[in-house]
């Protein structure tokens, strides 16, 4: 008779942990809500939680936590990459998700700039392969970087508003519009 209860909860809790992976969608206030109900159960204390609740509220928190950027380096890297996406988030006053998201791909891109360049800077001469391989990677880095900035920037522009009155009108590359408010 232990034995059947026995898997019945061993069932029910894979259960629980399958419906979880399955349904992560209206998890955000859910899996906030759970970890603190949790949290308080256990007095506060992380190491008596179940890991799986303590990783569904850091990725509910998403892109604000900046927890999926951090990942991947240690030390003084992740440090580095952190400061220097808040700094961007602050800089170009980013408040939506995709703004954030193109702020933490800019910090990615130019840490990585900065990783392989202090590579490059400290191989022999005689490791030609290697040299021409982190090249490659610098450059791609360098152009992710570059782009993510000029998306940042296009996204923080004003939009233009031209109304035009006229049955034709001929606007050439790169144009001036001066628009005088009355």
């Amino acid at each position: 008779m232990s034995r059947q209860i026995t898997a019945q909860i061993d069932t029910s809790r894979e259960l629980k942990q399958i419906a979880r992976k399955i349904r992560p969608a209206e998890d955000r206030v859910s899996a906030l809500s759970h970890f603190n109900a949790e949290y308080e159960v256990c007095g506060g204390d992380l190491n008596k939680m179940d890991p799986e609740t303590i990783s569904s509220a850091i990725h509910a928190s998403g892109i604000d936590s900046l927890t999926m950027l951090a990942k991947g380096y240690v030390g003084d890297g992740r440090t580095y990459i952190l400061a220097l996406a808040e700094q961007f988030i602050k800089e170009y006053g980013c408040k939506t998700a995709s703004e954030r998201a193109t702020a933490q791909l800019a910090a990615r891109a130019f840490t990585n700039v900065m990783v392989l360049s202090l590579q490059m800077s400290e191989l022999d001469i005689k490791e030609v392969g290697q040299y021409n391989a982190l090249s490659k990677e610098l450059d791609r880095a360098n152009r992710q970087y570059i782009q993510a900035i000029k998306l940042l920037r296009t996204m923080k522009q004003p939009n233009i508003t031209v109304n035009v009155r006229t049955n034709e009108a001929y606007f050439a590359h790169n144009q001036q519009i001066n628009h005088e408010s009355k």
